[in-house]
């Protein structure tokens, strides 16, 4: 997203020129959109869509196969929101983990929906 808001940034700085900026698509993946909202315009196939579906994190967990493979990995750990060294300790997320997980997913997701939803009410209709 970083990435995307520099180019938006750039294209913000290109319509200082007096120069309108149109986006067109067939359709919109989320990051595509997220570029679009950066131009004068928005145009979208009367059969395309937008797909917006949040984010996520997903990882790979290593327990079952280390178990299988008779290795038994030796770690220090000291408190609950310590989630580096689960893939070798756990087949699946923990649930402190989780709630790690959604807290900086949702502030990602709600900066996603605040910077879309700023660029869209500049638009002239």
């Amino acid at each position: 997203m970083n990435q995307i808001n520099s180019i938006g940034q750039a294209l913000n700085e290109f319509k200082l020129a007096n120069k309108e900026v149109i986006a067109t698509a067939d359709n919109y993946s989320q990051i595509q959109y997220l570029l679009a909202s950066f131009a004068d315009k928005v145009y979208l196939d009367p059969q395309g869509l937008v797909y917006l579906q949040g984010f996520s994190v997903y990882r790979l967990y290593f327990k079952e196969l280390l178990d299988n493979l008779l290795i038994t990995p030796h770690i220090f750990k000291v408190g609950t929101f310590k989630s580096f060294v689960e893939p070798f300790t756990e087949n699946k997320m923990s649930d402190a983990s989780k709630l790690a997980n959604s807290h900086w997913l949702d502030q990602l997701w709600q900066g996603y929906i605040n910077t879309v939803l700023e660029r869209l009410s500049t638009y002239k209709h």
